[in-house]
C-alpha cells in the first residue's frame, strides 16, 4: 500500500547505496553479493521463493507453529 513515488525513491536510494564501492567491498567481505533490482523484480523473487518454500513445507509436512 506504499505510494508508488515513495517506492520509487526508496528503490533508487537503495540501489545507489548498494552500488557504492565502499558498501560493495564491505558486503563482499562478509560473503554477500549486491544485486540491484527494481521493486517489480524484487516482488517476483519474493513470490517465487514463497511458492518454493510452501511446496517444500507441504511435501515435508511441516506446519507453522501457533
Amino acid at each position: 500500500g506504499t505510494p508508488q513515488p515513495i517506492v520509487d525513491r526508496l528503490s533508487a536510494e537503495i540501489g545507489r547505496i548498494i552500488e557504492a564501492p565502499d558498501f560493495k567491498e564491505k558486503a563482499q567481505k562478509t560473503g554477500y553479493m549486491t544485486t540491484p533490482t527494481t521493486p517489480a523484480q524484487f516482488s517476483s523473487v519474493v513470490h517465487a521463493d514463497m511458492a518454493r518454500w510452501e511446496k517444500l513445507f507441504k511435501t515435508a509436512k511441516i506446519e507453522p507453529q501457533q
